[in-house]
């Protein structure tokens, strides 16, 4: 008679049955992930069966180092001739399916923003009761397939029933002369070839961040929560490369660095010019995902005109714009913190979460100090991205309506109003707007005024930045006759750009090219120290609060990074983004990109769309860009970090 206890499947059968199972699910979420479209009708990439086929090498590496503690518990207790412990084999199945809902979950925010899921993402868009509306249509639009997002998780869900049900009545047995060459090409497979792979092809880094497992993933996120100190041994001499970059940008030396231990800080020392007259008055249009490509006033190739009205407001004699402004980083929450502090974002770090503990200044609140009245209409949830702790701390008042559901229109409405109320009080304001309706996945709220059939997501991008003009068009004609609308400057500027398939695939919020912060910047008014029509410097959003500043003749002492566009060189002005270790640089004459785990580029400035790559021709341009560039990363973690921005609170130095 045989031995039936030799037929009966190993516990290393059953490991390695739920590893199967498992990969099998990844594969078809992977499948999933690259065969079907992208959630705007582009591919997610061009190259689709070679990222695949990496995508799915990864994933059997992650899930293989999963399951190795369990390969080892396994044959250790085949050898001993030993039962395992009951739990074990539920703890891998938990421990899969948690590989494969973290895997998913992932895949659908690179899908649609083009981010990892992280701890700093949860941190900024964690809040589920505050998800903004737009969401929820991008999942029911989904070119891939309507709530596809969502019916995916199905694949997990399969993996867990049959995980469980199968391996208790698990009856195949791999015999020993399959089973070690099986166990040997699996190690070479799924825990060698990856691991090489990874350091030895490190210009691949790029790929490998997009397609990299969950355990990797949870691995790093993990990892960072216990970041080893940062020491800046060469701080000084950041500091006085810094001081002197600085300098070299403004067209006049009237500010001076006050302290060595906030090397950011200065205050001005000469008599502040104070504009004569009545208090001039500001209103910030801040417009979401408005890309100057699609915009005639700045790109005018460009076949359809989506924003008519603030294409002719840019050209009109009381107006100045500027044709290369960049947002510093995405995405809108990055935006926010940079135009209200005149700070570049941290590089690696979201500033609106990672960093309540410190005092920040808000221009809004400089102005509150010198007798103006602040107010900030929000179309998006303030609290979605934690933009409403900053938002207490600067404003005297802030709006957001759900009943709107993202709607522009009633919003400037309102706000229109509030704007005749405040100004019959005869205080000086500062109030800023914020918009939400051109957001992905860009549905018109007014479809009688589209002006492309949709069918493409560029289609629909134009169709709701026309929305979005004629809102402000009607807000304008709303104010404009009122009696403090000649004293008031007009700003507008957008958030920041996307990529929605440029170059081919969507990379969302992790590219930097000019697709992404690209943005208008248009000051409409009769200032006297308003220049008027197209201006030659490149600016970004950290010249927005010293710009205010100066128009409105107050000079207070700063952390500002940028500077007042009144007083900037265009032969040395300079724009910078930074995005998780990628990072820009604009100047005059060329345009910087430095992706991270790629080659750097660069580009002429007047090379609009980034096509022509003149790196190699100009080797000792770009070695100086990278320096700067560094220079100014590292000052700018420095302060964050070590919190050298802000002396003394100044709401508490107020209130003493």
């Amino acid at each position: 008679m045989p031995d039936t206890a030799t037929k009966r499947p190993t516990h290393q059968d059953r490991a390695i049955f739920i590893f199967a199972l498992a990969l099998l699910s990844g594969a078809l979420l992977k499948a999933s992930l690259y065969l079907r479209p992208g959630p705007y009708g582009v591919p997610f990439v061009l190259n689709r069966v070679s990222e695949l086929f990496i995508s799915l090498f990864y994933e059997g590496f992650g899930l293989a180092l999963i399951c190795l503690p369990f390969f080892i518990a396994s044959h250790l207790a085949d050898r001993r001739n030993r039962p395992l412990p009951r739990p074990l084999g539920g703890i891998q199945i938990f421990l899969c399916f948690a590989s494969l809902i973290i895997g998913h979950a992932d895949h659908e925010i690179q899908r649609f923003m083009g981010i990892h899921i992280s701890i700093n993402y949860l941190q900024t868009y964690g809040s589920i009761g505050k998800t903004p509306a737009a969401i929820g249509h991008a999942i029911a639009d989904d070119a891939g397939g309507a709530y596809s997002a969502y019916l995916l998780i199905a694949i997990p869900i399969v993996f867990l029933a049959c995980a469980v049900l199968l391996t208790g009545r698990f009856r195949f047995r791999l015999g020993e002369k399959i089973r070690r060459p099986a166990l040997l090409c699996s190690a070479l497979l799924f825990y060698i070839a990856p691991a090489i792979s990874w350091y030895a092809a490190p210009d691949e880094d790029r790929i490998f961040n997009r397609v990299r497992p969950p355990a990797i993933l949870v691995y790093d996120e993990i990892n960072g929560l216990f970041p080893t100190p940062r020491e800046f041994k060469n701080i000084n001499d950041t500091i006085s490369k810094y001081r002197n970059w600085w300098h070299r940008k403004a067209d006049s030396n009237t500010w001076v660095f006050t302290s060595n231990a906030y090397p950011l800080r200065k205050q001005n020392t000469s008599r502040c010019p104070t504009p004569q007259g009545t208090p001039w008055r500001f209103i910030l249009l801040q417009l979401e995902t408005f890309r100057a490509k699609d915009m005639q006033l700045f790109n005018p190739h460009l076949s359809v005109q989506p924003t008519p009205f603030i294409d002719a407001l840019g050209r009109d004699p009381k107006s100045a714009y500027w044709p290369r402004c960049f947002c510093n980083g995405l995405p809108t929450v990055v935006a926010f913190m940079a135009m209200h502090t005149g700070l570049m974002p941290h590089s690696e770090q979201r500033v609106a979460t990672a960093f309540t503990h410190m005092a920040m200044e808000g221009f809004p609140e400089m102005l509150r100090r010198n007798g103006y009245h602040t107010a900030f209409f929000s179309g998006p949830d303030p609290d979605w991205d934690n933009e409403r702790f900053w938002l207490n701390q600067w404003y005297d008042h802030v709006v957001y309506n759900p009943a709107y559901k993202e709607i522009d229109r009633p919003l400037f409405q309102e706000a229109a109003q509030y704007l005749k109320k405040i100004g019959k009080t005869g205080k000086p304001f500062f109030v800023s707007i914020v918009s939400i309706s051109n957001h992905i996945p860009f549905r018109s709220p007014e479809p009688e005024l589209n002006i492309t059939d949709g069918k493409t997501i560029f289609d629909r991008l134009h169709n709701t930045m026309r929305y979005t003009d004629d809102v402000v068009r009607e807000f304008y004609e709303a104010i404009r006759e009122e009696p403090w609308f000649e004293r008031t400057v007009l700003i507008i500027t957008g958030d920041h750009g996307y990529d929605l398939g440029d170059r081919g695939w969507v990379m969302g919020h992790e590219n930097l090219r000019r697709e992404s912060t690209w943005v208008p910047l248009i000051l409409h008014g009769a200032h006297p120290a308003l220049p008027s029509g197209a201006q030659p410097s490149a600016a970004s959003h950290v010249d927005l609060a010293p710009t205010v500043l100066d128009l409105a003749g107050i000079c207070p002492e700063n952390s500002f990074m940028g500077h007042s566009l009144l007083k900037q060189s265009p032969a040395t002005s300079s724009a910078v983004a930074v995005r998780d270790g990628t990072a820009l640089y604009e100047t005059a004459d060329f345009s910087a990109y430095f992706p991270k785990g790629a080659p750097p580029m660069l580009f002429e400035a007047t090379d609009v769309f980034q096509e022509r790559d003149i790196s190699t021709a100009h080797k000792k341009v770009l070695d100086a860009y990278r320096a700067t560039t560094h220079m100014l990363l590292e000052i700018t973690d420095y302060a964050y970090e070590k919190n050298r921005i802000v002396p003394v609170d100044p709401m508490r130095k107020q209130a003493n």
